[in-house]
Formats: C-alpha cells, structure tokens, sequence
C-alpha cells in the first residue's frame, strides 16, 4: 500500500503554514539537517484531515538556530528552553513548533518531565499513543535516511482498525508517558488498561475529544 508522502503533506496543510514550513525546509537544506513531520499532523495526513497544527522534528541541531534562520522578518520565534521546543509564528492563525529528537523521563505521573538529547526512535517510543508514534521525512537527509513514514509501534495499523471500527477502543497505548501528559491533575492515579484512558480524559478534559469517539483514546495537542 502507498502511503502520502512529503509532497501530500504540504498540500494538506493550510495555505499560509505552507509557505512557512517551505522557509523552514529551505533552511534545512541549507544546513544538512534532517527534518520530520512528527505526532498529530502525521496522523491527520493518514485520516486525509486538513492539517491546522504542524509539529517538526530535528534529527538533531538546534531548532532555535533553525527557527531563527527560517523566520520571515514579521514573524516571531518563541523559546521553551525546558523542553527544547520552539514555536515559529506568522500573525495569528500560522504557526510551526520545532523540537529536537529528545526523550523524557517522569519522576511520577503528572509530574514535568526531564528532557534529555535522544534519538528518532527513542522520540517516537516516549509518544503517548501508537497513532502519534509516527514521523514523516520532509527534508532531503531525512528522506536519505527514511523512504517513507517511520512506524516503529505499528501505528498505522492501529489507526486503520479504529477507523474501521469506531465503536471500538482499538488504540494502544505507547507509553507511561501518555498518562503522565494526558492526566496531569490526577498524579495519583495510575490508568492501567488503556481503555480506560479515553473516558479519564474526557472527565479530566470536560468534553469528550476527538480521538475517543475515533475509537483511538484521546489524542489531543499535548
């Protein structure tokens, strides 16, 4: 089966971020660096979604250097030196964040994580959920490196099987991780069946999100 690749993506994307996400592409090249579409956006090309929200992933360097380099001159690039992310927005509605390949360890759940340098697979093993344990390569080295979408947990097979499904909870859980990002108000409470994680996000959330009536646990912007 052929799944999209980098060409679709942009095209998924609305109009304005697309321009955007072509300055942070070209700055790429211009520095050898390998750049991924990483989690939800990934997830939403595959459900044939329009893409609001673009979340890109480093290899390695320096996504502020990156971001800086990339920035149309009225646009602003925003810090968060703590978990090594960086936001590069152009008026209100366009907006890419940027992050290097890193992994997270928690003292508890619902605690803040520590972030330390890591690879693309340790990046994807620390998501919260298969569906958006996925990386797509945009740039020319991380196409060198990946011919197509990277899915170390099987997550498009989970994907497909909620969307077949949808009165199902099909979805897995990646990781303690997605507790610890999906439920910070209850950090005494472990969810051990991931089941039962879409129905603590909707209490906790207030509403019940997108991906628990998709069958796939939430998935909201973490």
């Amino acid at each position: 089966m052929k799944f999209p690749g980098a060409s679709e993506f942009r095209k998924a994307i609305e109009n304005d971020t697309s321009a955007l996400l072509d300055s942070v592409l070209d700055a790429a090249e211009s520095r050898g660096l390998a750049v991924y579409a990483v989690g939800g956006p990934v997830r939403d090309l595959l459900l044939g979604k329009t893409i609001h929200d673009v979340d890109l992933l480093l290899e390695t360097g320096d996504a502020v250097a990156l971001a800086t380099l990339a920035a149309p001159p009225d646009a602003r690039v925003t810090r968060h030196d703590r978990f090594g992310t960086v936001r590069l927005q152009l008026g209100s509605a366009s907006a890419i964040d940027l992050s290097v390949a890193r992994r997270e360890t928690y003292a508890h759940v619902g605690a803040l994580p520590r972030v330390e340098p890591g690879s693309l697979e340790e990046d994807l093993a620390r998501r919260d959920f298969t569906v958006n344990a996925l990386a797509l390569p945009l740039s020319s080295h991380a196409k060198r490196e990946h011919s197509g979408i990277v899915d170390l947990a099987d997550g498009i097979a989970d994907l497909a099987a909620a969307s077949s499904d949808s009165a199902s909870t099909k979805f897995s859980r990646r990781s303690d991780a997605g507790v610890a990002r999906c439920a910070p108000r209850a950090a005494t409470r472990v969810v051990a069946d991931p089941r039962d994680l879409a129905l603590l996000c909707a209490m906790l959330c207030g509403t019940v999100c997108s991906g628990a009536s998709a069958g796939i646990g939430c998935v909201g912007n973490w």
